[in-house]
């Protein structure tokens, strides 16, 4: 059996009586071949080397409509097929269309996969059901026969045409009509449709095999847009994977860096510490001290004292506010002016006006002459305000226009006079919570705090309480003239382990208590008893306030290495080789550890 009818009655049927309506036009993109076959000869393309008015030869089988409405049918499933992104929907889609345009019983849609065979992706009953087993129902040798050919293959009784009389797979299914399109895109097999009709022979007699070639044509352009979709999705699910496991590489490298870079800097610390290659740039006698907190308040006044700008000093009573006053003045650039102090809550509120900025003769009952204020008294050198968050609200406005202007009047006076000063203040109130009560001016507040210098409470320095003892104990004994006090390891520890509520000047205190009352050495019975009752060995520090977990546990461990160290060598009576034995460790180590506490034999 042929393929097609005879040539010539096909093109009589299709081309014998123009057609009444004007023709569409034709579909935009489809090559000249595919419409030279749905088109008439007026309209059709011309293939190269046609000559004009030749008819070409166009296999069709009899065509029941004209080509207007094939043509519009061809371009709404185009439009519809190229509108379907999903290739899975897309098979699905395909076979849905060309079994209405056949009335095939089943279609098969078979692709070439990864490794080029054939198989079958798709397939679909007349009911529009999945057919079993689809490999097992498709003749392989009119598959091929299609494939090799480019064109499309039709049968109206497969067991009867000759071409197929070798082939075992259409005699073993005993097939009858069956039709075989090509899927071609840019001359390259995409895949093919396979259509039968088990039980109607010449199922397909009536079926245009123009508009078939020209539908399996647009379902390859479908199918490849498809593919490639699929693919850049895939890819971009694959940048995306890529991307999040970059990212996720990049976290963990930083936090990698992070903890080690932070590792480095405690092995830097602890080598610059050990020996000695983190110089201050100035001495700070009066500042003992080889604690942590104490050695990072010193670093902060290096870069303090080389400024002009205001500074603001927060401590406890007690801690050493002045002491870093001075430090700041002494070490500075005002060093060789003068150095003025007063504790803004010691001076009455009618008088404070006058000591600041001072009074003209006759400005008030007991005025009998001039007199400069601290501001004129301090003028080249430093002024230092303690308790500032005592100063009445009327003077810190006062006060706030010295700070900008420069100039001060004096009580009484009308004349501004000019004033060159570096202000430094301090309190023990936290002053952002008198801001936010209102007791403070929140624009003095910041026109002092320009830096802010923070000194540590005795309570987070223990380790500095022996050398602040030793220097007190030198203190007592140049002011008495008496021999120099030592002090036992038990009460030294009592010392270390107390709270020191009032910071500093209570070890001074106690320290001078202790010395008068004992004659050689202070043993722990001449201590206070607040410091007998309320020292008990600690492995955390007093308060823990907002203090990060990491400071509190550096601190804890810091504070029971150092007890065992003292207690150790306390055992061995400073015999090192012995102690390093007792602790575990090498004796560098412990040379290294005695430094940083500054821990020293007694006696």
């Amino acid at each position: 059996m042929s393929t097609a009818k005879d040539p010539g009655k096909g093109a009589e049927k299709a081309h014998g009586k123009p057609s009444a309506k004007t023709p569409a036009k034709p579909a935009e993109g489809l090559p000249a071949k595919i419409l030279s076959k749905i088109l008439p000869p007026a309209e059709a393309p011309k293939e190269p080397g046609e000559e004009e008015g030749e008819v070409p030869h166009r296999e069709t089988a009899p065509a029941e409509h004209g080509p207007g409405p094939d043509l519009r049918r061809l371009t709404e499933i185009a439009r519809a097929l190229n509108s379907e992104p999903e290739l899975r929907h897309l098979l699905d889609l395909i076979l849905d269309r060309i079994v209405d345009i056949t009335g095939a019983e089943r279609a098969f849609l078979i692709l070439r996969n990864p490794e080029g065979k054939l198989e079958v992706r798709a397939s679909r009953s007349l009911d529009r059901e999945e057919v079993k087993k689809p490999t097992a129902k498709v003749s392989r040798s009119i598959l091929v026969q299609a494939e090799k050919s480019g064109r499309p293959v039709l049968t109206t009784n497969a067991t009867q045409d000759p071409r197929f009389a070798g082939s075992d797979s259409v005699a073993y299914m005993k097939l009858r009509a069956v039709v075989c399109i090509p899927m071609i895109m840019r001359g390259r097999s995409v895949g093919l449709l396979y259509l039968d009709h088990r039980f109607e022979e010449g199922a397909f007699q009536g079926v245009d095999l123009g508009l078939l070639e020209a539908f399996g044509a647009q379902a390859a352009i479908a199918l490849e847009n498809a593919r490639l979709l699929q693919e850049n999705r895939v890819r971009q699910a694959e940048l995306e994977r890529s991307k999040e496991k970059v990212e996720e590489l990049n976290r963990v490298l930083r936090e990698k860096v992070r903890r080690q870079s932070a590792e480095l800097d405690q092995v830097k610390q602890v080598l610059r510490e050990r020996h000695g290659e983190m110089k201050l740039k100035y001495a700070y006698p009066e500042m003992i001290g080889r604690s942590r907190r104490h050695l990072d308040l010193l670093r902060l006044l290096d870069r303090v004292i080389d400024t002009q700008v205001t500074v603001l000093i927060h401590g406890e009573s007690g801690s050493g506010k002045e002491l870093v006053a001075r430090a700041i003045h002494y070490q500075g650039a005002r060093k060789d002016a003068p150095f003025v102090s007063e504790n803004c809550s010691a001076i009455p509120e009618t008088l404070l006006e006058s000591e600041l900025f001072g009074y003209m003769r006759g400005a008030f009952t007991g005025a009998d002459r001039d007199r400069k204020g601290l501001f004129e008294q301090a003028s080249g050198g430093t002024l230092f305000l303690d308790e500032i968050g005592d100063m009445p609200p009327e003077m810190q406005s006062k006060l706030l226009r010295v700070l900008e202007s420069g100039k001060v009047r004096p009580v009484g006076g009308k004349d501004l006079i000019s004033v060159n000063v570096r202000v430094l203040a301090a309190s023990h109130q936290d002053l952002r919570k008198l801001v936010e009560a209102g007791r403070f001016r929140e624009d003095l507040f910041y026109r002092l705090a320009v830096i802010t210098v923070e000194v540590p409470p005795l309570r987070d320095r223990r380790e500095d309480v022996p050398l602040l003892v030793e220097r007190f104990l030198d203190a007592f004994a140049a002011e008495s003239g008496g021999p120099r006090r030592e002090v036992a390891e038990e009460a030294m520890a009592l010392l270390s382990d107390y709270d020191w509520p009032g910071n500093v000047r209570e070890l001074r205190n106690e320290v001078f208590r202790a010395c008068a009352l004992s004659e050689k050495v202070i043993l722990t019975e001449i201590l206070s008893p607040q410091i007998r009752e309320r020292a008990v060995p600690r492995s955390l520090p007093a308060r823990l306030d907002d203090r990060p977990l990491k400071d509190l546990v550096r601190d804890s461990v810091e504070f029971v290495e150092r007890r065992a160290i003292q207690e150790a060598l306390a055992r061995t009576q400073w015999v090192k080789t012995e102690t390093a034995r007792i602790l575990g460790i090498s004796r560098p180590t412990l040379d290294a550890k005695i430094q940083q506490y500054g821990l020293e034999k007694q006696g």
